[in-house]
């Protein structure tokens, strides 16, 4: 059997925290249908712990959308010198079914691309494992192999893989669906397998100005194998927003929340239901860390509150033109605005660019001890099928991503028109922002695949798919020579 992997250590310079949820996702891992699976064999973040002769401390914890990755410090009693391991835990494999290929695909490809950066390390064997060490791992293991094969022969025969597998190992690949799925992740992990791009590398290989309006033949080409996949994926469920309850309250027919990534509203309001044109939207570090809507009609303004306030909402991006707009939040200092039970006050008003300002908000629930502290970005600069300037959206990244550190397990809301167009977009370029900075990657393919996965009408344009990479042009000069492409920019930067 081909080799599949090996002991891996994280990047020194990688400052991640994991997010505050961290051990109620491990324990939400370790039990599926109310039994335990999976006791935990290692210390909390910063902790150690004592296993017969052996000694393992938690030294480094980082977190992405669905994994985490954990460095550990082993030493063995009586024996000088220890050994540095690191765990990656995903835990987006629903009980009793199967996860997204991109979820899946892309944490495989964290995993093997930090044990070829380990060339100069003679390779370990990588212990993998899941309950019961067969339909999970058979899985991923498969995925390795069938990787390594289609990249060294240009073929693989997955029956042949699977028997082979289970001749060492019985019940490997357990199910079915396990199977099958492994057809599909085999086939995202090989069509995507050119995509990625480290950031040393981009501007050499992306030497002349990416223009959205222009025909670029490499792009173009990645844009038609996103759709091509896209086509692959059956049609999302909107049940619910079709409801005679609900129809009413989207904007657009075409652009309805899936079933599968639906937000219900947790307040309860009388004469109101759980419904709200809202879905949610993996970031960089969470897999449910954005909540996609659309701007709310006059009868929708209380859903939306109940949206922000019943999620802990701290920051909200409104990607509104003025003929777009209704009024659903206070403009002017020390005003007000009241919607069912809720008082919305504007505390202060700040102008951060020409088309971006930043609204202080405070929000309050009848019968609330205080009020809670709402940020809302109001960005107006979007043209036609481009966010504007990129060194614009680069500075809204950026105030987002400051807005947010000090909330590192709260949800933020995008919303825009349909809340699909500008939002999914916004969402991707959130997304391919900061694995420019984290992982120092460039990944506009799989980001705009997982984006698709939530919402299928977001990003269905070459000019969005070139504006993608027109805006990391702009980043990648600005991590190396320290300006925004766009010079004319009326902020500077905030590091992120």
């Amino acid at each position: 059997m081909p080799e599949t992997g090996t002991v891996i250590r994280r990047h020194k310079d990688d400052t991640l925290v994991a997010r505050k949820d961290h051990d109620r996702t491990i324990n939400m891992c370790q039990v599926e249908v109310l039994s335990e699976k999976c006791f935990q064999y290692w210390p909390e973040e910063s902790g150690h712990v004592t296993y017969g002769p052996i000694t393992v401390t938690s030294t480094h914890v980082e977190c992405r959308d669905n994994f985490f990755i954990r460095t550990f410090t082993v030493k063995r009693k009586s024996i000088r010198g220890t050994r540095e391991v690191t765990q990656y835990h995903y835990v987006s494999w629903p009980d009793h079914g199967v996860p997204t290929t991109v979820s899946l695909v892309r944490f495989w490809r964290d995993v093997t691309h930090r044990r070829e950066t380990r060339k100069s390390v003679p390779l370990a064997p990588m212990i993998v494992h899941c309950s019961a060490g067969v339909g999970r791992s058979g899985t991923f293991i498969g995925l390795d192999i069938a990787m390594q094969s289609a990249k060294k022969d240009g073929e693989v025969d997955l029956v042949r893989l699977v028997t082979s597998l289970r001749e060492q190992r019985c019940l490997m690949v357990q199910t079915k669906d396990q199977f099958l799925f492994l057809h599909s992740a085999l086939l995202e992990a090989y069509t995507s397998r050119d995509y990625v791009y480290h950031v040393d590398t981009f501007s050499s290989v992306f030497s002349k100005h990416v223009d959205p309006l222009t025909p670029h033949t490499r792009l173009d080409n990645e844009f038609r194998m996103v759709m091509e996949m896209r086509s692959l994926a059956p049609e999302p469920s909107h049940f619910t927003a079709r409801d005679t309850d609900n129809v009413d309250k989207n904007r657009n027919q075409k652009s309805l929340p899936a079933e599968d990534h639906l937000v219900c509203l947790p307040e309860n309001v009388p004469g109101r239901n759980q419904y709200i044109n809202a879905v949610f939207m993996p970031t960089f570090r969470s897999s449910r860390g954005s909540i996609v809507t659309q701007l709310p009609l006059p009868d929708t303004v209380v859903d939306f509150w109940r949206l922000v306030y019943g999620n802990d909402v701290t920051t909200v991006v409104s990607l509104s033109s003025p003929d777009e707009e209704e009024e659903y939040w206070p403009r002017e200092e020390e005003e007000k605005m009241t919607t069912g039970p809720y008082t919305v006050t504007c505390l202060s008003v700040s102008r951060l660019t020409d088309h971006l300002k930043s609204y202080s908000l405070a929000l309050n629930e009848t019968g609330a001890e205080k009020p809670r502290s709402v940020t809302l970005l109001h960005y107006d600069g979007w043209t036609g099928k481009t966010g504007g300037k990129a060194g614009d959206l680069l500075h809204l990244i950026d105030t987002l991503v400051t807005s947010q550190s000090a909330h590192t397990s709260s949800v933020y809301v995008v919303q825009c028109f349909d809340g699909v167009e500008k939002s999914g977009l916004f969402c991707a370029l959130c997304d391919v922002i900061n694995r420019m900075t984290y992982d120092r990657t460039v990944d506009v393919y799989m980001t705009v695949r997982n984006v698709q996965s939530v919402t299928r009408n977001a990003v269905t344009s070459e000019v969005e798919y070139r504006y993608l990479y027109e805006v990391a042009q702009a980043r990648c000069n600005e991590m190396y020579f320290g300006v925004y492409a766009n010079e004319d920019a009326t902020a500077t930067s905030v590091s992120t």
